[in-house]
């Protein structure tokens, strides 16, 4: 999957680009109207990086001291206290 869907916005693609990634992540197609939370784990399910974002549509997520491999991306809408989807990510 190269993206996630917002339920309430079905034609806005959530996207996260470089994916693999040795720069920090861009995170593209949220809605300024809500408060989202981005959460990667790593592969034993430890949170190594969690950010909220508030009235924005693009954010940059840093993603500092993590070794390379897998992780999984989490949008979480804090406005409808949900989640949206998770994509994997590969820190090169």
């Amino acid at each position: 999957a190269s993206g996630l869907i917002d339920p309430d916005y079905p034609n806005q693609h959530i996207s996260i680009n470089p994916n693999p990634f040795s720069t920090p992540l861009k995170i593209y197609g949220l809605n300024a109207a809500k408060n989202y939370s981005i959460i990667i784990y790593n592969q034993n399910g430890k949170i190594v990086h969690k950010a909220r974002i508030a009235g924005r549509t693009s954010a940059t997520i840093p993603v500092p001291g993590q070794t390379a491999g897998a992780y999984m991306l989490s949008v979480y809408d804090e406005t409808k206290k949900r989640l949206i989807g998770t994509l994997e990510i590969i820190k090169q």
